[in-house]
């Protein structure tokens, strides 16, 4: 008599874009934590964000944006776990939208 083996009950637990999407997740934070930094130190000086904090803002902004794309990416290969592809591609398009922002307000501030 051949022997049974049990199913896995949990078969979205398998899904492979998971850890592309929580590095994405995790990049949006850090990319968020940066730009909340950077406001309270343009909001703190007198003379507002020097070149060095425009820098960091520069590469937290790429970095932001290289979230959503992985994001998007992930979220059109149609991952099992589709909760996770939408809130990660929500976020990081927000939190690019809010460095695009940013961006152009300090061009218009020149």
């Amino acid at each position: 008599m051949a022997v049974r083996r049990p199913r896995p009950r949990y078969t979205f637990l398998q899904d492979e874009s998971a850890p592309q999407l929580k590095a994405s997740l995790i990049m949006a934070g850090l990319s968020f934590l940066c730009l909340l930094i950077l406001i309270v130190i343009a909001s703190v000086r007198e003379t507002g964000a020097d070149m060095v904090s425009g820098a960091a803002a520069l590469a937290a902004m790429l970095v932001s944006w290289y979230a959503f794309l992985v994001s998007m990416r992930e979220l059109a290969k149609r991952p099992v776990n589709i909760t996770l592809a939408a809130v990660s591609a929500g976020v990081t398009g927000l939190l690019a939208i809010v460095w695009l922002a940013v961006l152009l307000a300090g061009v218009k501030a020149m």
